[in-house]
């Protein structure tokens, strides 16, 4: 998935790139001009706000989305959208893999390479290979309770004085 989407270049690159929620629908349009297949990332949290999005999303082209909450499942089946599970749903052995709702699984990062190799299953599934992991999803941003959005740098300090980005 892509953060901010001048990183992307003028030529489609991948099979699918997942856009951030929050992407204009203005950049996602011309994203899918240029010939860029398009998937959303849902937020891990998910409410009725966000299924309005959905709705123009799939208007204006956009067929896949990485699902990051089990919630979005239908409202994301609802608009038509080819799903993606992402590792946060924490597929982690055959059982959860046959069982998952979405056309495609990501498996759980934490899984060895002889656990992914062990899972039995017909369902398309894949790893994350390169990116930053979450190591944390907050519902609501503590340098905005903290300092304010005016003053953000987009980091925080823990006590042996390492700093961790916040998106």
């Amino acid at each position: 998935s892509v953060h901010d989407l001048s990183q992307l270049p003028d030529f489609p690159i991948g099979d699918i790139v997942f856009v951030p929620f929050s992407s204009s629908f203005e950049d996602v349009s011309k994203l899918i001009e240029k010939g860029f297949n398009i998937g959303i990332k849902t937020p891990v949290y998910f409410n009725r706000l966000s299924d309005e999005r959905l709705k123009k999303f799939a208007d204006i082209g956009v067929e896949h989305a990485l699902m990051q909450n089990i919630s979005a499942y239908n409202p994301l089946k609802k608009h038509g959208f080819i799903i993606t599970a992402a590792p946060s749903l924490n597929i982690f052995n055959s059982y959860s893999l046959q069982n998952c709702p979405a056309d495609y699984c990501t498996v759980s990062t934490e899984l060895k390479d002889s656990q992914i190799k062990s899972l039995n299953s017909d369902k398309p599934k894949g790893i994350l290979a390169y990116g930053k992991l979450s190591l944390m999803i907050l519902r609501n941003c503590p340098i905005k309770a903290n300092v304010g959005c005016k003053n953000c740098n987009h980091t925080i300090t823990d006590r042996k004085n390492i700093d961790f980005k916040i998106y």
